[in-house]
């Protein structure tokens, strides 16, 4: 970990020998590789099992170290902004760009796959430029760096390499998506924008979908000259002017609108940049593909829209009800209704001191409510309803006053500054929607603290919690320490997606966007915005006594500034196959929601283009990529529950195809299969299956 690799691997394995002799027993040291040491473990086990040698079975996920050595659970939370940001990148790369250059494979015809006379970026180019988007985020990934628990120059090379990331995937989406429409931004560039723009529409789920989509809507005011002629160009309409872009019969909920430059590309001309009015709205659309497009013009079809979303005003705050939920706001708090259950003072949000480091968590003193300061309606319907809500907490401690715990004899406790956290909390509620979402900014200037936020629900205290995870849901349970455990275990645990606590009758979930760090008491399920700490090892904290890295100031750990999350809350029964469809289909709605965008200047327009679409139930699409050769598709879809499930891969059409199942690293586990559209596969519990799909007729 702290030091260089050996120059010569024979001197380290001659200085391994001692050690492993001291362990006892006779010890054979061989150079191998990583497949043939595994192939040698699975055949001595199964040498093992004929021989009627019962092998040792762990299961669990191994997150407590009690009794051997330290775990550092705190890492969870340290540098949480930074947690988010990686998991919406990888959430991008992996849904948002992956697909839609297997659907430029599928639907971007011969000229696709070749080099473009004219600087096109197409098939040729696109799976590089992919593979050099993963590696930028991935040099993000050692371990010391996305833990937090590195120097602030690491977190702000992190923070660079992120925002290359960022802008490399808004290239790789606009040039996959071109290819897949077969657009000439050549030939779009030569002429002046349509005046009839389209909205697409994209679905990035392996499972078609409609209802709400956010859409981004635009529309061309003007051409923005550049030169001398520039000093005498007219002024610019106002944003608030009328919107005319219509998406026919389609049901628009338009918000506020602001004029902006967009600029028309093309790698044979010279940039043209136009003013436009753009207007971020929500619109009620028909079903869009699985993993696919749809096109959305002036001419669009009437689509019945559900029962709207209300929003009326109560005594001191506001009600919204989408004949699902039904949410209230008031000087009383946050209430939420659903079925039978009525849950009041539903949300929180808390704060305690943590005298800790980058490693661990060190609570100090009482937990402290930020307090409700200001309520007021946000937007009102028909598709989406919010309500906003200002909260505050001040640190009324002098600058040189000390806590008043009662301390470790050897802890010594940084000062408090005083400070203030302010956070704005968006609850939103969408027609039809079976969860509350909630959108949340955050004003931190308090160091040294931790800040939650928390739901409180009305399942028992005895409940069990569930938890996301990479092969489905997992059962978390507190761990409890050893009596010669070196390191004092955490309350909370590690989040992916999704948090769920349930009993006998009733469960509830929640959601989070990224935020990795959980907790989960009876019916209380929080969810940590932010650790502010400035050490990267404290060598004093009675939770960890010693040093587990270098003493050294990390001061931007502090997390001082403004920062973004999202979170939501899912009521639903207790725990089966059922419930965890549908925290699934909630988990998607919320984190992979159905986005469109006006394109100005798109003449070859489709009704819509499908993609590769997974059926089964309780399976879960984990990839649809492209092969590292480019000459086929990667599927890849794992079951997430506890008894075996039968599904298949639907492709847009019959084919032929070769479906070959393969391993993560694309080596063939079989012969390939000549099929048509239909690919069926079964799947044990909790496997993952990963098939390359390819014309047959290549």
């Amino acid at each position: 970990d702290h030091h260089a690799r050996q120059p010569s691997l024979d001197v380290a394995l001659e200085r391994a020998l001692p050690i492993l002799d001291a362990l006892g027993g006779s010890v054979t040291l061989t150079r191998t590789s990583l497949t043939q040491a595994a192939v040698a473990i699975a055949r001595g086990a199964e040498d093992a099992s004929a021989r009627g040698i019962a092998l040792p079975v762990i299961v669990g996920e191994l997150r407590d170290s009690c009794g051997y050595t330290w775990a550092l659970q705190g890492t969870f939370a340290t540098r949480a902004h930074q947690k988010r940001a990686n998991a919406r990148l990888e959430r991008a790369l992996t849904f948002d760009v992956e697909p839609w250059i297997a659907l430029a494979f599928l639907h971007g015809g011969a000229s696709a796959r070749a080099v473009s006379a004219d600087g096109r970026i197409t098939l040729a180019q696109l799976p590089a430029l992919l593979a050099n988007a993963w590696e930028t985020l991935l040099r993000t990934h050692p371990h010391d760096t996305l833990c937090g628990c590195s120097g602030d120059e690491v977190a702000h090379a992190m923070t660079s390499r992120q925002a290359s990331v960022r802008t490399q995937i808004a290239g790789l989406r606009r040039a996959a998506l071109e290819t897949v429409l077969r657009h000439d931004t050549v030939e779009a560039r030569g002429r002046a924008p349509i005046a009839a723009a389209c909205v697409i529409v994209r679905n990035s789920a392996a499972r078609t979908r409609g209802g709400i989509a956010e859409i981004m809507l635009c529309e061309t005011i003007g051409d923005v000259p550049v030169g001398p002629e520039s000093a005498s160009a007219p002024p610019v309409m106002s944003p608030e002017e009328t919107f005319s872009l219509s998406l026919g019969g389609l049901v628009v909920q338009l918000g506020r609108a602001r004029l902006r430059h967009d600029r028309r590309e093309s790698p044979q001309h010279y940039p043209d940049d136009d003013i436009v009015r753009e207007v971020r709205a929500v619109a009620w659309i028909p079903p869009v593909p699985a993993c696919g497009l749809r096109i959305f013009t002036g001419d669009a079809s009437p689509v019945q829209p559900p029962a709207p979303v209300r929003s009326t005003s109560v005594p001191g705050g506001f009600e919204l009800h989408n004949g699902k939920l039904t949410l209230r706001v008031d000087a009383e708090g946050v209430s939420v209704v659903m079925d039978n259950r009525v849950l009041c003072d539903v949300l929180e949000l808390t704060t305690v001191r943590d005298a800790g480091d980058s490693y661990t968590a060190s609570l100090r003193g009482e937990t402290s409510a930020l307090r409700m300061v200001r309520v007021r309606n946000g937007v009102r319907g028909p598709l989406r309803c919010s309500v906003v809500v200002d909260w505050e907490y001040r640190d009324a401690r002098r600058p040189d006053e000390r806590s008043d715990v009662a301390q470790h004899e050897s802890l010594s406790v940084a000062r408090h500054r005083p400070g203030r956290v302010r956070v704005r909390t968006t609850l939103i509620l969408d027609a039809e929607a079976s969860h509350l979402r909630c959108d949340v900014r955050i004003r931190n200037r308090m160091r040294d603290h931790r800040l939650q936020l928390g739901w409180n629900t009305d399942v028992a205290p005895d409940a069990r919690a569930w938890a996301d995870a990479a092969f489905g849901p997992v059962e978390r349970k507190r761990i409890v320490a050893s009596a010669d455990a070196v390191e004092t275990p955490p309350a909370t645990m590690p989040l992916h997606r999704w948090v769920a606590s349930t009993d006998r009758a009733r469960g509830a979930t929640l959601l989070a966007d990224g935020l990795a760090e959980a907790e989960v008491q009876g019916g209380h399920l929080a969810v940590t915005l932010l650790r502010a700490i400035g050490e990267l090892s404290r060598a004093d904290l009675p939770e960890r006594p010693g040093h587990a890295g270098w003493p050294l100031p990390i001061p931007a750990a502090q997390s001082q500034g403004v920062f973004y999350a999202r979170v939501g809350l899912l009521l639903h029964g207790p725990w089966s196959d059922e419930t965890i469809a549908r925290i699934e289909e909630s988990a998607d709605t919320l984190l992979l929601p159905l986005v469109g965008e006006t394109w100005r200047d798109l003449d070859r327009l489709q009704a819509s283009i499908p993609g590769p679409e997974l059926s089964g139930e309780g399976l879960r699409a984990s990839a649809i990529t492209l092969s590292r050769d480019a000459r086929a598709l990667i599927v890849r879809a794992v079951n997430v529950t506890d008894i075996t499930r039968a599904g298949e891969w639907r492709m847009p059409h019959a084919g032929p195809w070769r479906a070959t199942p393969v391993r993560l690293d694309e080596t063939p586990l079989g012969p390939p299969v000549r099929t048509a559209a239909r690919i069926p596969f079964t799947l044990g519990v909790r496997g993952v299956t990963t098939i390359r799909i390819e014309p047959a007729d290549d």
